[in-house]
């Protein structure tokens, strides 16, 4: 079954994000351009949510397959399976300490637990290093698993799932929030939300170039899985926001996983703006309680709910 989003609203940004664009445009500072990866990264990390433990048992930073990993270990955990996470961050900024609050919550709300991945970003190492380090992890974790990521992150989870149904790995569910899956590509929505909107059009191609070592990259699926055969892959939930560059691919990604026969729900959260999750927010608190349930229904379809 498919659930595709609707034309934009008309009802504006949601006053409780207008705060923080307003704050971020009171507060800025030196042009994207002219800011080095290591000034950005510094940046998320300063301004990432504090994590609450309720609902965890436990918390461990450790490694899988030779990549560190943070395990997140719910009180109540109902599934045999394992959530995968991928942080956003336009594969060049963020990690397993500015996601730490999103991991966690994802990881209380799905009831089951949760390895969010440090994968190596770029330029330092550039595509495909950060698939290289998320597929590793992803195939050595036990049980039936479901991959979940935000912006880039998003980008790897669907990745990570077309590399899992070509090698009969069992990714039973994948949550994409407002992925980006076509690098290079051109959409209404990133020219109506080229500005304004935390995510910007520059941004978008400053990520892509660190990203990518040479610009025909970009026409490989596993940078842009939209390039890819979507047949036969695991069911899907699709989060896009209103106010996001990248709303048009996702929920285009959205589509085209339907007309391959993919149970796919595609869920555009008006108002909204690229991020969303990581905001104190209601429609944040929202997203996670989807994607919690979005997970739990794959497990059980997969006989790993408890």
């Amino acid at each position: 079954m498919s659930e595709l989003a609707s034309e934009p609203s008309a009802s504006g940004v949601d006053p409780q994000v207008q705060v923080i664009l307003d704050y971020m445009a009171g507060n800025a500072t030196v042009p994207l351009a002219e800011m080095t990866p290591e000034q950005l990264r510094a940046g998320m990390e300063s301004t990432a949510m504090a994590r609450s433990d309720d609902g965890l048992a436990a918390v461990e930073d450790t490694s899988i397959a030779g990549v560190p990993v943070r395990v997140y270990r719910p009180n109540d955990v109902r599934t045999s399976g394992t959530v995968v996470f991928f942080h956003g961050g336009g594969f060049t900024v963020g990690s397993i300490h500015s996601h730490d609050a999103l991991a966690a919550q994802l990881a209380v709300a799905s009831a089951s637990v949760l390895v969010s991945v440090e994968y190596r970003l770029a330029p330092e190492h550039p595509f495909p290093a950060a698939v290289d380090d998320c597929w590793a992890v992803t195939q050595a974790v036990s049980g039936p698993v479901a991959v979940v990521g935000d912006s880039a992150g998003g980008n790897l989870s669907a990745v990570v799932a077309l590399l899992a149904r070509d090698a009969g790995v069992a990714v039973v569910q994948q949550s994409l929030l407002y992925p980006v899956v076509h690098l290079g590509g051109d959409y209404p929505s990133r020219h109506e939300n080229a500005n304004g909107y935390m995510l910007t059009a520059e941004a978008i191609t400053y990520f892509d170039d660190k990203y990518l070592s040479r610009p025909d990259d970009a026409k490989d699926w596993r940078a842009s899985p939209m390039l890819a055969d979507l047949h036969g892959v695991a069911p899907a939930l699709v989060v896009t926001a209103e106010f996001d560059p990248l709303r048009d691919e996702g929920e285009l990604y959205g589509r085209k996983l339907a007309e391959a026969g993919v149970p796919v729900v595609v869920h555009r959260y008006d108002g909204m703006i690229h991020g969303f999750a990581q905001f104190p927010v209601t429609q944040a608190a929202e997203l996670v309680d989807e994607v919690g349930a979005a997970i739990r229904d794959g497990f059980k379809t997969a006989g790993a709910l408890d």
